[in-house]
């Protein structure tokens, strides 16, 4: 078969670190954020039996929120409300693909490993609403095994590794947008990893 159509879905978890200096409600705050599930959708044309070429799409998404929390500007009065993340990053891009058939051609092992563009939306409150946008380039890579239940139609399992760093993002509060540049040392680290399940389409 020379075609072959994904879509999968799962658990992920993303690989940054958790700052030792936060409190130890704000640190179980961003350690829930880590964990987040995904979908993708891929396809593939495979120029040969082993070795092929594709597209891949993937939305993660992670949420979490704290209600009555308080925050003291430095030239204000105390506010109380809730602090929310609402999390999502996509990838988009290439992919090149390589494929070892079982003996009656029915199962595979799949290798990917693709470069692309990826994205990352946080729809947050912190007493106020605001969103912060971002983009950068990402690198994936996937191994998996497909099992044929039918002749066009397989069951696939999949670990995939994402990675990508933010330097930038644009904070944005409905009125005002401004960009806000972080230090080497802050990158926002958005790497993180996808067990997944899907069905594979091929002909």
């Amino acid at each position: 078969p020379h075609w072959r159509a994904a879509i999968s879905g799962g658990f992920s978890y993303r690989t940054a670190k958790i700052p030792n200096d936060l409190s130890s409600d704000l640190g179980q705050y961003a350690r829930n954020l880590k964990r987040g599930g995904h979908y993708s959708a891929d396809a593939t044309y495979f120029i040969s039996e082993q070795i092929g070429v594709g597209l891949k799409f993937t939305n993660f998404r992670a949420k979490n929120k704290i209600e009555n929390i308080s925050v003291t500007p430095t030239n204000g009065e105390t506010q109380y409300g809730e602090m929310r993340d609402d999390i999502s990053t996509n990838f988009i891009g290439p992919l090149f693909c390589t494929r070892f058939l079982s003996k009656n051609k029915s199962n595979g092992l799949m290798m990917n490993l693709g470069m692309g563009y990826m994205g990352y939306k946080d729809k947050a409150v912190l007493i106020n609403d605001f969103t912060l946008t971002g983009g950068t380039l990402g690198i994936c890579f996937d191994i998996g095994y497909d099992i044929g239940i039918s002749k066009n139609i397989a069951v696939g399992l999949q670990l995939s590794l994402t990675t990508g760093m933010i330097s930038k993002f644009k904070l944005s509060d409905g009125t005002n947008s401004e960009t806000i540049k972080l230090d080497e040392d802050n990158y926002e680290n958005l790497s993180r990893i996808d067990l997944s399940i899907g069905l594979r389409f091929i002909k």
